[in-house]
C-alpha cells in the first residue's frame, strides 16, 4: 500500500531527485508541500499532479517560461 503523505526522502525517490533538491524547491515554493515543525511533508497526489503539470509546461527540463510584460 502506498503512503498518501511522504517525507523528504520519499518525495525525492518518487520524483527521482535528491532530498536536497526537494527541500530547496519546497522552500522556494516551487514544489507543493507543508512544513510540519522542522520537517517537510508532501501529498503523493499533489506531487504527481504537480509533476504532470510541470511536464506539460516544459518545466520538467528546468526551463522557466517567462511572460513578456
Amino acid at each position: 500500500m502506498q503512503k498518501d503523505v511522504l517525507n523528504v526522502e520519499e518525495a525525492a525517490e518518487l520524483l527521482g531527485v535528491s532530498p536536497w533538491t526537494v527541500r530547496e524547491q519546497a522552500r522556494m515554493g516551487r514544489l507543493p508541500g507543508r512544513k510540519v515543525g522542522k520537517e517537510w511533508r508532501f501529498s503523493r497526489a499533489a506531487l504527481l499532479s504537480w509533476l504532470a503539470g510541470s511536464q506539460q509546461d516544459g518545466q520538467s527540463s528546468g526551463q522557466h517560461q517567462h511572460q513578456a510584460t
